[in-house]
């Protein structure tokens, strides 16, 4: 059947998605880095090193997380001619084509993508403690993959087997975050810090299956399905199309708004929570806890419950003949209408936040430069995440830092992050870029050479993600916070820092 040539081209197709969308996210350089005042959104005990700041708009942090292919992964050396190919080249199952590549693969993968997105940002500081005020648009969409959609798409399907769908799910959500930092250091030795937050939910769309099974035979091809639908969206009506699925292409408006612009979000709570130990001086231990929450949609919520059995046979889909294909698709759409079974109710959900636990410390070595090593655990819909780096922070010169870090374990070992923060007069300004690949090859072949801008192109080996945070901030009260920590022991001093 040439159906399994449509599934591998389709499966094909989410690879190069997958391996060429990277973008920018959550960078634990900046862990340390005191030259960033929005240090406390990665650990609310850490205070900004000068007395106010006022955080710029441009201020961003975007993540877009891919743990199932890097672009390398997608290129092969062909045995019999030494160049360059690709995982669909003829040649490729005669070294490592895609049967080993998904023999390699996890049993989720995922595909997440979340930005952080400033919209108003200020702190100060009185005496021992500080206080900040954080407003955030808050976004985050992932996609869970399971290794058995994975192989039915990539590699095909057999005879009298059965495929396991359940874990193929999406995860949407939109929110604004309000947040209230409150820190304070006790005898230059311990520092804690908390922030609650509330949360205003804006959209959400996920889904859920208790069952999503696909039998195959040389005969038949048949699916089983019972899946919950989720959406909800503050502001907006929700309407059925003639099925009862969810008519996405008819929101609107909702009519009835509230007279409270509070009353129109859907609400949640959630906090932070920080602490910095220090120890003869020269070491400091450090744990935070972060995105601890959730968000209760009981407004314009609605859940669509899909539930059925359905097969098809194959199809012969004969070379220049349309009417095969779209004979095909109309028949798969008829069989979907009338073994599938949509019922919609407008009922009330919850969501929870991803949180992340991140312990570790750090030794300074001489004022002003320091190396330590963070744990960071991130709870998220369908996997928890372990992984270890390596940071060092160096303040060469006043008004200037560096970080850099060295990922230890997981698909980005071979990785590492570099940050830099400037200060010119009362303009600061910071970037960080974390998971940079630490090997590329070229993209080489005799057939590329008359294409310029493609042959010899770099391609990162082992770049399962990339990630890049800048912003800028206004900064005041420096001079006096320098006269304050004069008494304090040299590592600790922040003398160097202006």
């Amino acid at each position: 059947m040439k159906t399994k040539k449509l599934n591998k081209r389709i499966g094909i197709a989410i690879l190069l998605f997958t391996a060429f969308t990277y973008s920018f996210g959550q960078t634990y350089t900046t862990y340390y880095m005191q030259a960033v005042p929005q240090a406390y959104h990665y650990n609310p005990a850490s205070q900004p090193a000068c007395g106010f700041h006022f955080g710029l708009p441009a201020y961003n942090n975007i993540t877009i997380s891919n743990t199932l292919i890097s672009p390398s992964d997608l290129l092969l050396v062909d045995p019999e001619s030494g160049q360059t190919i690709t995982l669909l080249h003829p040649n490729a199952d005669a070294g490592a084509g895609l049967e080993n590549y998904v023999e390699g693969l996890r049993d989720i993968e995922e595909l997440s993508v979340e930005s952080t997105n400033n919209i108003l940002s200020f702190g100060f500081r009185v005496k021992s403690m500080y206080f900040s005020f954080d407003a955030t648009l808050q976004a985050k969409e992932s996609l869970s993959l399971p290794k058995d959609f994975l192989e039915f798409m990539l590699v095909g399907w057999g005879n009298n087997e059965t495929h396991d769908f359940t874990d193929l799910n999406i995860n949407m959500s939109n929110y604004i975050e309000l947040g209230v930092t409150v820190s304070k250091e006790f005898f230059n030795t311990l520092s804690i810090g908390v922030r609650p937050k509330m949360l205003l939910g804006l959209a959400s769309i996920s889904t859920n299956h208790s069952v999503a099974e696909v039998y195959t035979s040389n005969e038949i091809m048949s699916f089983d399905i019972n899946s919950d639908l989720r959406m909800g969206a503050s502001g907006l009506t929700i309407p059925l199309d003639s099925l009862g699925m969810i008519d996405f292409g008819g929101l609107e408006l909702d009519p009835n708004l509230p007279d409270s612009p509070l009353d129109l979000f859907n609400k949640g709570l959630g906090i932070d929570l920080g602490a910095h130990l220090n120890i003869y001086d020269k070491i400091q231990l450090s744990f935070s806890a972060l995105d601890l929450g959730y968000i209760k949609w009981d407004k314009n919520a609605r859940v669509t419950n899909i539930n059925g059995s359905f097969s098809f046979e194959g199809v012969e889909l004969k070379t220049n003949n349309d009417d095969d294909t779209v004979g095909f698709a109309d028949r798969m759409v008829d069989s979907l209408k009338e073994n599938l079974k949509f019922s919609s109710t407008s009922s009330p959900f919850t969501t929870r936040l991803d949180p992340k636990i991140i312990a570790g410390g750090r030794i300074f070595l001489t004022p002003g430069l320091s190396v330590g090593l963070l744990s960071v655990t991130e709870i998220e819909q369908t996997r928890t995440t372990q992984d270890f780096i390596l940071l060092g922070n160096l303040h060469p010169r006043k008004g200037f830092s560096l970080s850099a870090s060295y990922s230890l374990f997981g698909k980005s070992h071979k990785s590492f992050g570099l940050g830099m923060g400037t200060r010119v007069g009362p303009f600061n300004t910071f970037w960080a870029f974390d998971y940079i690949p630490m090997q590329v090859d070229k993209l080489t072949s005799e057939s590329l050479d008359k294409i310029p801008l493609i042959h010899g192109i770099p391609i990162p080996v082992d770049m399962y993600k990339i990630n890049f945070r800048f912003g800028g901030n206004f900064v005041f009260g420096c001079r006096k916070q320098k006269k304050l920590s004069r008494d304090l022991p040299l590592y600790q001093s922040t003398d160097w820092q202006y």
